[in-house]
Formats: C-alpha cells, sequence, structure tokens
C-alpha cells in the first residue's frame, strides 16, 4: 500500500486537512471523510454526472479526480450553493420548473449549470442541453430541467420571472431552504413528499417486497410519517433490516419504483 499523503483542501470556503490515500477519489474524500454526501455516485464510469463538483471554480466529476490532486485547490459542493438560508436560483428553478422527481442527479446537474451560468449568463436552450450532455437523468426527460436552468438565468440578472417560462408555479418573494426538497440543498432523499394514498402505499409496498422480502409492513408501516415522504421512510427502515447503506438502498429504489411507474 502506498504511503498516506497530506491533502489541504478549500472545500466550501473551509480549509480542511487530512492525510489520505493517493488512490483515494475526490468523490469519497468529499462523501466519506468530509460527510458531504450531496455528492452522488451514479455510475462509476464517469458518465452520469451526479458527482459533479467545482475545482477552482469549473466543473468536474469528481469520480475521476483524486483528492490528492485537489491538494491546494478549493472544491464547492451542492451543500455550498444556498447562502444564508436563501435557494440558488438554479435550486430555485429546478424546484419552481419542477426539474426533479427522484432527486439523486439533481445536484450533479445544478452545480454543471452553475459552471455553465458562470460562463455564459444567458444562455439558449441549445446551449444549456449541450452543457448538460455529461449529467444523465433517468426521471424528467429533460425538458423541465432546461426550463430550470433558463428560470435560474432570469433570475439571476433580476428579470421577472413570471408562473412559469414553462409552466412553473407562481414565483416566491424568496425562496428558502427550510421549504425546499432536500434533494435540491443537501443531495439527500429521495424527493416525493407527503403521505400516500392507500392504492399508491400498496403499489410502492408490493414492489419493494418482491426485492426486499424480509420486510414486514409493520416495519414499513412508519415510512408513512417520514418528513422527507414515504419512499425515504422506506429506504432508511430497509437499511435499518438488512444493514445495506442508506445509499445503495435509495438508489436501488430510485431505479425500481421508477422504472414501475
Amino acid at each position: 500500500m502506498a504511503a498516506r499523503q497530506e491533502v489541504s483542501i478549500t472545500v466550501n470556503g473551509k480549509q480542511v486537512r487530512h492525510e489520505v490515500e493517493p488512490r483515494l477519489l475526490l468523490v469519497h474524500y468529499l462523501r466519506d471523510v468530509l460527510g458531504l454526501t450531496g455528492t452522488h455516485i451514479g455510475c462509476d464510469t464517469s458518465q452520469c454526472g451526479a458527482c459533479t463538483v467545482h475545482l477552482d471554480g469549473e466543473a468536474v466529476k469528481s469520480c475521476t479526480v483524486f483528492a490528492v490532486q485537489a491538494n491546494g485547490h478549493a472544491v464547492k459542493t451542492i451543500e455550498a450553493m444556498a447562502q444564508n438560508g436563501t435557494l440558488h436560483p438554479l435550486q430555485e428553478g429546478f424546484w419552481e420548473e419542477h426539474g426533479l422527481q427522484c432527486g439523486y442527479c439533481t445536484p450533479g446537474m445544478i452545480m454543471s449549470a452553475a459552471d455553465l451560468l458562470q460562463r455564459n449568463p444567458d444562455p439558449s436552450e441549445a446551449e444549456i442541453r449541450h452543457a448538460l450532455k455529461g449529467n444523465l437523468c433517468r426521471c424528467t426527460g429533460y425538458q423541465h430541467i432546461v426550463n430550470a436552468v433558463m428560470y435560474a438565468a432570469k433570475k439571476a440578472v433580476g428579470e421577472p420571472v413570471a408562473a412559469g417560462i414553462a409552466g412553473a408555479t407562481p414565483e416566491r418573494a424568496t425562496a428558502s431552504v427550510g421549504e425546499a426538497p432536500a434533494a435540491l440543498v443537501s443531495g439527500e432523499g429521495i424527493a416525493v413528499a407527503g403521505t400516500p394514498t392507500a392504492e399508491a402505499w400498496e403499489q410502492d409496498y408490493g414492489a419493494i417486497r418482491g426485492v426486499y422480502p424480509a420486510i414486514t409492513e409493520s416495519e414499513l408501516d412508519e415510512a408513512r410519517a417520514h418528513p422527507q415522504g414515504h419512499l425515504e421512510g422506506m429506504v432508511h427502515a430497509i437499511s435499518r433490516r438488512t444493514g445495506e447503506t442508506v445509499d445503495a438502498v435509495r438508489a436501488r429504489l430510485t431505479t425500481l419504483l421508477h422504472r414501475r411507474s
């Protein structure tokens, strides 16, 4: 095993120092060492873009960068996008324009879009699509994501954003972090809020039992009242029961339930 090396990295404005193995990827450093789990791992092949962060202000896929390569540099993650309790215009745009469903790709999408808007504050739809070619989404069909970036571009320069570039809800005077889906601000959770109907609960429960037959209805019953929605409650119940990590269960359920829908 190679000798560990000390790294000093400015992460979200704060300098951190650790000794790491030279082979440690930046995405694992952020998630496992610093606990910044908003940066997601989606493919392990550098294709999906779920792990996108900013390195010295530019978007990079953190699964393609070693932590030691970030030594002496600045990294920004989704957790630093909101400021003083107020959402970044992109976070607000994704919320208002319904640019997320399961939320797994959302942090990477936002970080890539932020890089675009730094370079091009008024992009066309074609330019947005080109900039996001390295970010994959299995839920939304991309149009609402493009609408979200267009919303943010207008909002950032002070243009009024009416009730929908493409069907947005009426603009809030201030979009606060506390109101927003967790997937937008910390990358956590399957973004399905509220209590499901009895029919929806039975469908979800049946699909999950097909993969996790040891899970009982009573074990999942508490999921109905989970503050981030019943699916996120299921994630934590299954994780406790099976010993799988929350991230692993969340990714599996996201794929399962959206494939079914």
